[in-house]
């Protein structure tokens, strides 16, 4: 994956990570829960968090099989 396309992958995640934490989706999360254990507002929280960084692993460390060689060259 060229830096280009990377660059532009990493901008659309920090985008939608920032409509996520707006207004209307946390309060769509924000509601009390009579069973659970985690409010659900921490537990939306929590997972998005985790998935972003998932995201930006795989979007910044993944390589193609070969691309070290062409890389060395």
């Amino acid at each position: 994956m060229d830096k280009r396309k990377k660059y532009n992958k990493v901008w659309m995640l920090g985008v939608v990570l920032v409509i996520i934490y707006t207004y209307p989706f946390l309060s769509v999360a924000d509601k009390k829960s009579a069973g659970a254990l985690i409010p659900p507002l921490y537990a939306y929280l929590f997972i998005t968090w985790i998935i972003a960084i998932i995201l930006l692993f795989f979007t910044g460390e993944y390589r193609s099989k070969g691309s070290d060689k062409n890389n060395k060259e």
